[in-house]
């Protein structure tokens, strides 16, 4: 079985969130946005470090989204589309570049990721690949309480 190993690199804190880049078998494909680390409350906080297994949950209104499996306390994690903390409940959002508290052009990044995926954007059906996803970096409150803290920059993948 194919692997689709995701790697998600947590780099920067800001005041309602976390940016991340995300690497998909080792190339980096684009940026992530996450809650700042509220230990690990349920809709409010980033996902522990660790590394995850994952499905393809075609139910929602998008028909794709990577769902994590076996996250502590936590169910219905997903990665998807949305630019602001306040588009996710402790979610994953994807955008081809970042500002402060905001991932951008999401639904450029989250077609990367289909992409990614399948090979082509058009897929026919779904291939039979083995998904994780690791969380790695920065795990902080908005309070500062971190290594590196003030470091505030934009980027684009």
């Amino acid at each position: 079985m194919e692997k689709f190993e995701i790697v998600i690199n947590r780099l920067r804190v800001y005041s309602a969130s976390i940016i991340g880049e995300l690497t998909v078998n080792g190339i980096k494909l684009c940026y992530t946005l996450e809650r700042p680390w509220w230990w690990n409350q349920e809709f409010a906080s980033c996902i522990p470090n660790g590394r995850y297994a994952a499905t393809l949950r075609h139910d929602k209104s998008d028909g794709w989204r990577i769902q994590l499996v076996g996250v502590p306390k936590r169910a219905g994690i997903q990665i998807h589309v949305g630019n602001y903390p306040a588009q996710t409940e402790g979610c994953v959002l994807v955008g081809t570049s970042y500002a402060p508290d905001a991932v951008l052009n999401s639904v450029a990044a989250y077609t990367k990721l289909k992409e990614a995926f399948y090979g082509t954007s058009a897929p026919t059906r779904s291939p039979s690949k083995s998904i994780s996803v690791e969380f790695k970096g920065i795990q902080a409150t908005p309070l500062g309480d971190y290594p590196g803290a003030g470091s505030r920059s934009s980027r684009t993948a």
